[in-house]
């Protein structure tokens, strides 16, 4: 997030946070009716990386206890989508419609064309996923013991949610050219 300067950088750091998330995607997506196992798996995994680097000394079946615990909340996001899991709760507008599907067709009315509605829709969407989530991730790091600063906290948040908007709105585009929705009226 901060290195990207302009259209150029920018459309490169979606590259590579589809190239960096692609895989777990891939056996998360491909996992059928596996999927919640899948996806806690790949995320305990994610957690017991971070547990390795703020606290080494934490015993096999602590790490092993807070990675599932925290890899299957991180995995309820994925699964259960974060509209479902926030439903009911106050949030600034603009995150409201993404949730509920709302802000494309809004954009829609204001002018935006719909494919680049869905893709804005989809990046704040999944950004917004992955802050939570990298919030999680710190948060169980934080009770092992570890230690986090300001900017680290800042940088880390910042990175996790627009890595993950810059990948599902890089995706989403991908959708969008290869099979866009077929037409209901005459806005698309």
């Amino acid at each position: 997030s901060g290195d990207v300067t302009g259209v150029l950088s920018g459309v490169q750091y979606a590259g590579e946070m589809i190239a960096q998330s692609a895989p777990a995607m891939l056996a998360t997506l491909t996992s059928g009716p596996m999927m919640p196992l899948v996806s806690a798996t790949v995320m305990a995994g994610e957690v017991s990386q971070e547990l390795d680097e703020v606290a080494p000394g934490m015993s096999p079946e602590q790490k092993a206890a807070m990675s599932w615990s925290a890899g299957t909340a991180m995995a309820a996001f994925d699964i259960v989508g974060l509209g479902q899991v926030f439903s009911g709760l106050t949030a600034p507008v603009l995150t409201r419609m993404a949730l509920d599907g709302k802000l494309a067709e809004e954009l829609q009315k204001r002018g935006f064309k719909a494919a680049a509605a869905r893709v804005l829709q989809a990046g704040i969407v999944e950004g917004s996923t992955e802050l939570i989530q990298e919030s999680i991730l710190m948060g169980t790091g934080a009770a092992a013991g570890g230690e986090y600063g300001r900017e680290q906290i800042t940088s880390r948040l910042k990175e996790a949610f627009f890595g993950g908007a810059a990948a599902s709105g890089g995706l989403r585009t991908g959708v969008e050219v290869v099979a866009p929705p077929k037409r209901t009226s005459g806005l698309a």
